[in-house]
Parts: C-alpha cells; structure tokens; sequence
C-alpha cells in the first residue's frame, strides 16, 4: 500500500526538528553523510532520490527497520525547497513477497494524515543531500509479520518554484526470517 507518511504527535515532531537541523547542515553545504554507498533512482530535475536500510538486509520478524532517505541535488543551481513540517512528503511503497501491496498496521493508519503548511524553504546546493531517517520503523508501520522478501521504494514530493515534482528512488530488498 502507498502511505503518505506524517504525523502530528509530538514525538514525531521531536524528530522533526532534529531532521530540520540535519537538513539546515546539509544544505549548507556541510556533509554529514557518505552518499557514495548509496543506490540512487533517476535524475528528475537535477534531483536523485536514495533509499536503504540504516545496518542491513535480513531481519527476524518484528524486529526494527529503519530506513535511510535521501535527497541529493545533482544539478548546477540551488534548489529552493518549501519544507514542511516533518521535512518530508513521502510514499512509501512496501510490497509482501506475493507482489501484493503491505497493508498498514493500526498504528501505520494513525499516522497518515497531511503534511501541513510549508515551515521552512532551504536551497539545496548543487552536490549535497538531504537526509532523512523514516521512523518509525516500517514494522511498525506496515503489517510485515511473514517471512520472504520484500520491495521498498520511495516518492518525494518536491515542492521547489511553485509547482511540485516526484522523483522516484531505487527499489531496495529486505528479507525476513523467523
């Protein structure tokens, strides 16, 4: 199932505001992650889009996974992006080894709501990369209670120059055992 992933509850908007540091960092220039041991989806308007597990591959059922977004301008201009207040509007598409779609846990269906009003617009230098860590976990999003392998990927809405644009990132695997 695609979910548009936001939240209002506080502690989501804890982690917001340490992620909006982290951007602040990241669009100054300032490199705060290696992109070079990513898989990155196709370029759409000077921008790729990353996403990977934060430690690995094979997880037993129930336990944490932790996925690693990120935004990168590869372009030759600054990139002016209308942030809202979770700093990212995000689908996630999980797939169950049957190619079906995940269906959302209870809690997964909580959390789904709207991103809200543009908080912030940072430029994004030519070269760097917005990172952003989903959580909570996708287990806790997504009912992911078999064994077998995944598909995860990602869209990100970009809101830059008034109009928004979806840029797609790389397919990931994740298995999981009993």
């Amino acid at each position: 199932m695609k979910a548009k992933y936001y939240s209002n509850r506080l502690s989501q908007t804890v982690i917001s505001l340490l992620m909006l540091g982290f951007i602040i960092l990241s669009a100054s220039g300032q490199s705060i992650m290696d992109d070079t041991k990513r898989e990155w989806g196709k370029t759409i308007n000077g921008m790729k889009l990353s996403i990977m597990t934060t430690n690995k591959e094979v997880f037993s059922i129930g336990e944490p996974i932790i996925i690693d977004i990120s935004l990168k301008n590869v372009g030759t201009n600054e990139i002016p992006l209308a942030m809202p207040p979770l700093g990212l509007d995000l689908n996630l598409n999980v797939m169950l080894p049957n190619k079906a779609a995940a269906p959302l846990t209870a809690y997964g269906k909580t959390i789904i709501g709207n991103a809200g009003m543009t908080v912030e617009t940072i430029m994004l230098k030519p070269g760097t990369s917005i990172p952003s860590y989903v959580a909570p976990s996708l287990d806790k999003m997504f009912q992911l209670n078999q064994t077998g392998t995944f598909t995860v990927s990602a869209e990100w809405t970009v809101k830059s120059h008034g109009h928004s644009v979806e840029v797609v990132s790389n397919e990931i695997k994740i298995t999981i055992i009993k």
